[in-house]
């Protein structure tokens, strides 16, 4: 992890005064397709982030595959030995979940502990000691439904926005632990290191807080309302605007031009290692960009080997043709909020990756992937935005408030701003005390003249003692009485 990632990873644990941090890594466990390592589109396209935990009483340790496109917190039966388990308890009758296509399973309940990370700065992997009851489903596995699942081996950890039924009716990772006291409150997190090392963690889910989430020097905090549907409800924010510049400026001016698309409405999947992108990206990509490099052979639209039904674009890095347009050509895709002030920007370094399992590979590969629609339905109706775009932008989510966070990070200039409204503000304080105090004195001066004024001024004599020689007589008439 460099330095970079280190301090704001630091800077994010104490804005969530997170609780439990848990180390992501990816794995691929599709056997059907023997040669993912060697093979960068189909190992890009099979990753799946997980974390470890412990169960059970003999403490087994089984991997937790992440989905922020499921809901449901599953435990298939061959993860573990839960029969030796003393703490395992499960429903009596089972049931099929329909969101987990239908497969049967029990409600059920065993001690589980999160393996952690303690140590930020020494990236201490720590096995926890905490154990506590937590409720999921035990799936059965060799269902006769299911013509192959590749998760039998597994825990899957739905992180998508649920619900009510489903917090009803299916035990839910984020509840579950909260109800078991392991976290303090529903707020998740993700953090990705920006640079991915072998045998290095990819990065890092955040769970709970200790206290109320407020704005500090070096973040201010964006909040996405995000709409609870029946059905498959999902994390999206809907934008004003979803475009792509049309000449070679990379900024967001009146000058610039941009092909604004008609899907406005985005979804966030932090599981996703790419980016799935529309029709309509993918149409102008290819000619504004890609259409030249297609022709003389220096980039090919190619489908994933592993799945033929996604395709994206793989190009000779060595090209100097390639590289040249790569530098003046590619242009950026813009999200585009205007209530909150927000723009978030994908340029050529958030899209553009080589082979990272391989050192020799001179490829250069898109991120982003597309649907290969034979008929007019293309079942891609909006953006992904999966790791490259939250290696750039950090997010948190509340299930329970419906909200997605998005922690900005203030500019120089935007510190200096708030910096001159506070010394506006602090002027116009003193400037206000200043007055108070004068008018204070200018009172005070006043009660002391009209006090000396009152009291040394002649008091006023009666008529009858204006004259000294006035002589006082007694009434004869009332001495005669």
């Amino acid at each position: 992890m460099n330095i970079f990632s280190l301090i704001l990873l630091i800077i994010l644990f104490e804005i969530f005064k997170t609780k439990v941090i848990l180390p992501l890594k990816f794995i691929n466990i599709n056997q059907t397709y023997n040669k993912i390592e060697q093979d960068f589109l189909s190992s890009l396209y099979s990753n799946n982030l997980y974390l470890n935990m412990s169960i059970g009483s003999n403490e087994d340790v089984i991997k937790g595959i992440l989905d922020m496109e499921l809901n449901g917190f599953y435990i298939y039966e061959n993860a573990y030995n839960y029969n030796l388990s003393s703490s395992f308890m499960k429903a009596n009758v089972s049931k099929s979940f329909y969101k987990k296509n239908n497969e049967e399973g029990y409600i059920s309940n065993d001690t589980i502990c999160l393996n952690h990370i303690n140590d930020i700065i020494n990236n201490k992997y720590e096995k926890c000691e905490d154990n506590k009851n937590v409720s999921f489903v035990l799936l059965k596995s060799n269902q006769k439904n299911i013509e192959e699942n590749i998760y039998e081996s597994y825990s899957i950890i739905g992180l998508q926005q649920n619900d009510f039924a489903d917090e009803k009716s299916t035990p839910l990772f984020i509840y579950s632990l909260k109800e078991s006291n392991i976290i303090d409150s529903h707020l998740f997190s993700f953090f990705f290191n920006k640079n991915e090392v072998s045998n290095e963690f990819i990065g890092y889910l955040l769970l709970g807080n200790n206290s109320e989430i407020k704005d500090n020097e070096n973040f201010e905090i964006i909040k996405f309302s995000t709409e609870r549907k029946y059905g498959f409800p999902f994390w999206g924010i809907t934008f004003d605007q979803v475009s792509i510049g049309l000449n070679s400026s990379n900024h967001t001016s009146e000058n610039n031009k941009y092909k604004t698309f008609e899907n406005k409405e985005v979804e966030l999947v932090a599981s996703l290692p790419y980016i799935l992108g529309i029709y309509d990206y993918n149409v102008h990509v290819k000619f504004y960009f890609f259409y030249d490099l297609l022709q003389k052979n220096i980039c090919k639209y190619v489908p994933v080997p592993y799945n033929p039904e996604y395709s994206t674009y793989v190009c000779d890095g060595k090209s100097d043709l390639f590289i040249q347009y790569y530098n003046t050509k590619f242009t950026n895709l813009y999200f585009i909020h205007k209530d909150s002030n927000t723009t978030f920007v994908l340029d050529k370094n958030d899209l553009f990756s080589y082979n990272l399992n391989n050192k020799s590979d001179t490829q250069i590969y898109f991120l982003v992937l597309f649907y290969n629609s034979l008929t007019y339905y293309d079942k891609v109706k909006r953006f992904k935005l999966g790791i490259p775009f939250f290696k750039k932008y950090k997010f948190s989510f509340h299930p329970e408030d419906r909200v997605i966070n998005y922690y900005r990070n203030k500019t120089t200039n935007d510190i200096e701003k708030e910096d001159k409204m506070k010394n506006g503000e602090n002027f116009i304080v003193i400037i206000k005390v200043i007055i108070i105090v004068v008018l204070i004195v200018i009172v005070f001066c006043l009660g002391i003249l009209f006090h000396k004024f009152v009291t040394k001024s002649p008091k006023k004599k009666l008529a009858n003692e204006l004259d000294d020689d006035y002589e006082y007589k007694t009434n004869p008439i009332i001495n005669s009485e």
